[in-house]
């Protein structure tokens, strides 16, 4: 071992619980157990939707407009190194521009102020932003994972805590009806519900959890379910920090400007697994990121950029819904000498991977749920590509767009 893998070992020492030396006393592996979880997760949570939120308790400090008491607070809890709070900013601004009548999107981070105000300086989003100094919001709420939103209503009662992509829907529920229904898809929202309140959660097998030191002879694996709100089952083996987080942030590479080269020669195997309900891929997730950010002393944040990119769009909606596929289950697309075959896969799903196999930007605004079978011959040619994609009522033409890079320094 080298003497900067000898350093990034000693850090490892240093800040875990509990380490184990393989049988070659070369690889030094870092584990948390259930116990610990138990502890992480049945701590007190202090809120529950229906109790009193009365935001100026809690001495938030204002970087744009003060919150306006007249108006329903939309909550956005985020950081300035979180690359899903910032690419969920786009929409919450549409939502606060449809809904300025009625909102106010309040977004809190706890970072330093200087920090938060960096940010807002450098970049034009139309939200109104504030820093919890004291952490006591943060805490309150026990946040486990990044972004979180909340909504209290004009007499300062929590009424929902989820994710913003439903915002929208709950919105328009609760200004039509004055009532939202209950969406718990996980116990990281399950536990603001009453009803929940009362139910510890269950710890029933270990979580086994390592970061070890690699090297280019181990062997290559990438196993990775990438669902958030179910148990974790990651395995990288052989694999380099660069692609770990490409991977993890569900990014291409075309979308990271990498300053950290080291990165891409830099191995390391990495497990994350647990039968339990109560570690998640997305908490898991956000474990791996931070402690190789400690490990290897690198930082992420983003920018956007008005780039030359294309969109995946639907032309005709009944030559595509002739390929949907209504069978249960998960999806999934290989490529084999040129082809790429997709099996109940979305639209959205294929513009992600015609961009990592053609290595040009392409986005899709389709919000589609329905999933579809579609064989396509991968060619660099838009012309002859779109010949194909006419086939299935799809289209890919070329648009300027601003496009969320991340950056790794």
């Amino acid at each position: 071992m080298n003497k900067s893998n000898k350093q990034k070992s000693k850090y490892l020492n240093r800040n875990i619980l509990k380490y184990q030396k393989s049988k070659n006393n070369k690889i030094l592996s870092l584990f948390f157990f259930s116990l610990l979880y138990f502890n992480l997760f049945s701590q007190e949570n202090n809120i529950k939707v229906g109790d009193e939120l009365n935001l100026n308790k809690y001495e938030l400090i204002p970087i744009t407009e003060e919150i306006d008491q007249t108006k329903i607070k939309v909550i956005e809890f985020w950081a300035t190194w979180c690359g899903p709070c910032i690419a969920s900013f786009p929409n919450l601004e549409n939502i606060q521009e449809e809904f300025k009548d009625h909102i106010q999107i309040i977004s809190i981070s706890e970072e330093p102020k200087q920090k938060v105000v960096s940010f807002v300086k450098n970049k034009n989003f139309k939200l109104d932003f504030f820093v919890d100094a004291s952490k006591r919001l943060f805490k309150r709420f026990d946040i486990l994972s990044l972004p979180l939103t909340a909504i209290v209503s004009k007499n300062n009662k929590l009424i929902w805590v989820g994710k913003s992509y439903k915002l929208k829907e709950v919105l328009n529920q609760y200004l039509s009806k004055n009532h939202i229904s209950k969406n718990i898809k996980n116990i990281t929202h399950s536990k603001y519900y009453s009803e929940a309140s009362n139910k510890s959660p269950k710890i029933n097998n270990q979580f086994e959890y390592s970061i070890n030191l690699g090297k280019e002879s181990d062997p290559y694996m990438v196993k990775n379910q990438k669902n958030k709100e179910h148990t974790v089952n990651i395995k990288y083996l052989g694999v380099t920090v660069t692609e770990i987080l490409t991977d993890l942030l569900d990014i291409s590479s075309l979308r990271i400007i990498n300053n950290r080269k080291d990165l891409n020669n830099t191995i390391v195997n990495v497990i994350a697994k647990s039968n339990t309900d109560n570690i998640t891929y997305g908490m898991s997730i956000g474990f791996i990121i931070k402690d190789l950010k400690k490990l290897f002393k690198f930082q992420i944040s983003t920018k956007k950029e008005a780039t030359d990119i294309y969109e995946l769009k639907v032309l005709d909606i009944k030559k595509l819904s002739l390929y949907k596929n209504d069978i249960p289950g998960g999806g999934f697309a290989r490529t084999k000498d040129g082809q790429l075959t997709m099996t109940r896969l979305k639209v959205s799903e294929l513009s992600f991977l015609l961009e990592r196999k053609l290595e040009k930007v392409i986005v899709s605004n389709e919000k589609l749920e329905e999933k579809y079978d579609l064989k396509l011959n991968l060619s660099d040619n838009i012309i002859d590509l779109n010949k194909q994609l006419k086939i299935y009522g799809l289209v890919i033409h070329p648009i300027k767009k601003e496009i969320v890079y991340t950056i790794i320094n």
